[in-house]
C-alpha cells in the first residue's frame, strides 16, 4: 500500500511539474523548442531596379520519422528582369540572419545550379540578362524534434521591397491524412485542405500577409485519436493535460481541455478504473482551474477538497492526501475571507484543522481566525464569532469577554394564583454567547428548589435555539403555607447572586395578604390582595449593567502591544459593546403578568394585571357574584304564597 501511495503522488508530481516532457509511448530525446520554426524569405539587399518577382512558390513538407518531426521548406522565386536592353546584377539575402548550420542551413540554387554565398552565409549574387527570367530556390530544414506541437511561420510581408508580387502559392504538406482538429492556428485562412495538404494562392499582391501555422504534431495527434478509440480515460485525460501544459509554455492557443479532461476522469470513476489516480487528478485539475479563474476560485477549491476527501476514504492512511486536503481547505478559507464571507472562512479553516492541523502554521491560523471573527462581530454576528473562536481565545480574553455578559436578552414572567396552587412561568430568551452558562446556573437553581417542600420545577429547553421555559409550582392549603414556601424559594435564590436569581425570586418576595371567599344568602364574594415590588430586579440589573459599561471603557483605554493584541481589543470592543446594548434593552424586554383565578366554588371570572419594569403596585381584586338561582326560588315561593292568599280570600267572599 505504501509503495502504491508513493507511486501515486509521484505520478501527480510528474504530471504538474514536468507534464510537458511526457512522450507518447517513447522517450523524449531532446527538448522541444520554445519558439516558432521560422523560415526566412528572400529579399533584395538593395533596390531591385527592373527585377521583379513574377511568382513565389513555397512548399513546406512535414516529416516525422521515428516520432521526431522536421519541416523541409523549398522557396522558389521566379525573378524577371524587365529591362529589355540592359542586364541586371542583384544581391539578395534572407530577411533576417540565421545561425543555422549543417542540415539546417539555407542552401540556394539559381537556374538549377547551386549557388555559393556571397561574403556572408545568407546572401547571394544573381545576374539576369535583358528580359531574362530565372528561378531562385532556397532549401532549408527546420528540426522540431519529438515535440507535441509544431509552430511554423513565414513572413511573406517581408517581400514588400520587391514591389507587387504577381502571383504566389504556398503549400503545407502533411506526412499522413489528418483532420482539421489537428490545427490550432492557420493564418491567413487556407484556400483548400484535402487532409494531406493546406494550400494558399494569391494574385497581384501589394500587401503580402504573414503566414503562421500551429498544429499538433502528427505523432501526438495520432496517439490522441488512438487513446480516444481505446477508451483509456485516465491516460487520455493525462494526455490532454500534457498538451495544454506545453501549449501554455510555448504560448500556443490550445483550446482549454477542462471539459474533456473532466469527462474522461469522471468516466474513469464510473468504470471503477484506477479510482485513486482519478480522484487525485480531478483534485489537481480543480485546483489549477481555481488559479485560472479567480472569480470562481472558491467553487473549484471546494470541488478539489471533495476529491481529496474521496481519496482519503479510499486510502485512509494517506498522509499526503490529508496534507493536500488541509491546504486546499485553508486556501478556501483565505478565498472566502477575500470575498467578504468571514463565517465561511472560519468554517473552512476549522475543517482544515480537523483534517491535518500540523499542515497549517498555528500562528497564522489563530491570527486569521481572530481577524475573521472581528469581521463577523462587526457585521452584527458576535455570538457566531465567539462560537467560531472556541479553543482559540486565550483564558484572559475569554474571561474578559464573559465576565459581565448578560444572561438574558428578554424575560416574560407569568404569575398565576389559583386555589391550592401558585404557578410562575419564566419564558427566557438566553443571550447566546453566555447561554450555556445560564442553562447550567438555572439547572443548579432548579435542583436546589426541588428540595423545598411542596415545590415542583419544570425546565423545557428546545433542542435548537436560545430560549428556555422554567415553571415553578408551589402547592398550599392555607395562605400561611404559601407564605412559608415563598420565603423558602427566595432564600434558595439568594444563594445565586446577580440579576438572574433576583428575577427568579421576584414573584415570590411578596406575601399574598388575602385570598378568601364570603358567602351570603343571595351572593358569593371573593377577595385578593398582594403587594408587588419589582425594585429589587431593577437594582440588580443596574449594578450589572454599570459593570458592563465600565468594563467596556476600561478595554477601550487599553493599548495593544502587537497585531494579535490589536485584534483581540477590536473583538472585545465589538462584543462588549453588543453586551452593553443588550443590558440597556432589558428594561423594555422584561414583562410581568399576574393572573388570579376565582377560588373554588365561586362561579366568577378571575382578574389580571400587567406590571411594568421596576414598579411597585398593590394588587387588589375580587368579584361579587349574585346567586340568581336562590333569588328565583324566593320569587317563586313568594308568588305561590300570594296565590294561596288570593284563593283563600275568594272562597271566604263566596261563603
Amino acid at each position: 500500500m505504501a509503495l502504491r501511495k508513493t507511486w501515486l503522488w509521484g505520478l501527480v508530481a510528474m504530471l504538474w511539474v514536468g507534464i510537458a516532457w511526457l512522450a507518447f509511448g517513447q522517450a523524449v530525446r531532446a527538448q522541444a523548442p520554445t519558439q516558432a520554426l521560422i523560415t526566412q524569405p528572400l529579399v533584395p539587399a538593395t533596390s531591385p531596379g527592373f527585377v521583379e518577382v513574377s511568382a513565389v512558390v513555397v512548399e513546406a513538407g512535414l516529416a516525422c520519422p521515428g516520432g521526431s518531426c522536421r519541416v523541409e521548406v523549398t522557396q522558389a522565386y521566379h525573378l524577371h528582369n524587365r529591362d529589355r536592353v540592359k542586364p541586371a546584377s542583384l544581391r539578395v539575402k534572407l530577411a533576417a540572419p540565421t545561425a543555422a548550420k549543417g542540415e539546417g542551413a539555407y542552401r540556394a540554387t539559381f537556374k538549377g545550379a547551386s549557388l555559393a554565398p556571397a561574403g556572408e552565409a545568407s546572401a547571394w549574387e544573381v545576374s539576369l540578362g535583358p528580359n531574362e527570367q530565372g528561378v531562385f530556390k532556397i532549401l532549408s530544414q527546420h528540426e522540431a524534434g519529438p515535440s507535441l506541437f509544431l509552430d511554423w511561420a513565414w513572413d511573406m510581408s517581408a517581400l514588400a521591397p520587391w514591389g507587387q508580387i504577381i502571383s504566389a502559392r504556398v503549400v503545407w504538406r502533411l506526412p499522413e491524412h489528418m483532420t482539421d482538429d489537428a490545427f490550432l492556428a492557420i493564418e491567413p485562412p487556407a484556400n483548400a485542405f484535402d487532409g494531406r495538404a493546406l494550400e494558399w494562392e494569391f494574385e497581384a499582391l501589394n500587401a503580402p500577409p504573414r503566414f503562421h501555422l500551429a498544429m499538433l504534431s502528427p505523432p501526438a495527434w495520432g496517439d490522441l485519436r488512438a487513446l480516444s478509440a481505446s477508451g483509456d480515460h485516465l491516460n487520455l485525460a493525462t494526455r490532454y493535460l500534457a498538451l495544454k501544459e506545453e501549449a501554455d509554455r510555448r504560448g500556443l492557443a490550445y483550446p482549454d481541455p477542462f471539459e474533456k479532461v473532466l469527462a474522461e476522469l469522471q468516466s474513469a470513476l464510473v468504470e471503477g478504473k484506477a479510482p485513486a489516480e482519478a480522484h487525485t487528478l480531478l483534485a489537481e485539475l480543480y485546483r489549477r482551474r481555481a488559479e485560472a479563474m479567480p472569480e470562481l476560485r472558491l467553487n473549484y477549491l471546494v470541488l478539489a477538497a471533495r476529491e481529496y476527501e474521496a481519496l482519503r476514504a479510499l486510502q485512509p492512511g494517506d498522509a499526503e492526501a490529508a496534507r493536500r486536503l488541509s491546504q486546499t481547505l485553508f486556501d478556501a478559507a483565505l478565498t472566502a475571507s477575500a470575498e467578504g464571507d468571514p463565517a465561511g472562512a472560519l468554517d473552512y479553516i476549522r475543517k482544515a484543522e480537523a483534517v491535518d492541523a500540523l499542515a497549517l502554521p498555528p500562528a497564522d491560523v489563530e491570527r486569521l481566525m481572530l481577524k475573521w471573527a472581528v469581521e463577523l462581530a462587526l457585521a452584527g454576528k458576535s455570538p457566531q464569532a465567539l462560537r467560531e473562536l472556541e479553543g482559540v481565545l486565550s483564558p484572559g480574553l475569554r474571561e474578559s469577554l464573559f465576565r459581565y455578559a448578560p444572561p438574558l436578552a428578554f424575560a416574560l414572567t407569568d404569575v398565576s394564583l389559583a386555589q391550592g396552587e401558585r404557578r410562575v412561568t419564566y419564558r427566557l430568551g438566553l443571550y447566546e454567547p453566555s447561554a450555556d452558562d445560564t442553562r447550567q446556573r438555572l439547572q443548579r437553581l432548579a435542583a436546589r428548589l426541588r428540595e423545598v417542600p411542596n415545590v415542583a420545577v419544570e425546565i423545557v429547553a428546545p433542542a435548537e435555539g436560545s430560549t428556555l421555559e422554567m415553571t415553578l409550582y408551589a402547592h398550599w392549603e392555607a395562605l400561611a403555607d404559601l407564605q412559608g414556601t415563598s420565603a423558602a424559594i427566595v432564600k434558595v435564590c439568594s444563594v445565586e447572586e446577580g440579576f438572574l436569581a433576583t428575577l427568579i425570586a421576584a414573584p415570590w418576595r411578596a406575601d399574598v395578604a388575602r385570598y378568601d371567599v364570603r358567602h351570603t344568602a343571595w351572593a358569593s364574594e371573593w377577595h385578593y390582595e398582594e403587594p408587588v415590588d419589582l425594585a429589587d430586579v431593577a437594582a440588580a440589573w443596574e449594578a450589572e449593567a454599570l459593570y458592563s459599561h465600565w468594563h467596556l471603557i476600561e478595554v477601550r483605554n487599553e493599548t495593544p502591544l502587537d497585531e494579535r493584541a490589536a485584534l483581540e481589543k477590536q473583538l472585545a470592543l465589538v462584543v462588549l459593546g453588543d453586551q452593553a446594548h443588550v443590558w440597556d434593552g432589558l428594561p423594555t424586554a422584561c414583562v410581568w403578568a399576574y393572573h388570579v383565578a376565582a377560588p373554588a366554588g365561586v362561579p366568577a371570572e378571575g382578574t389580571s394585571w400587567s406590571i411594568p419594569w421596576g414598579e411597585a403596585r398593590h394588587l387588589v381584586g375580587g368579584r361579587r357574584v349574585i346567586l340568581w338561582e336562590r333569588a328565583a326560588l324566593l320569587v317563586g315561593l313568594s308568588a305561590c304564597a300570594l296565590g294561596l292568599v288570593g284563593i283563600v280570600w275568594a272562597f271566604r267572599r263566596r261563603a
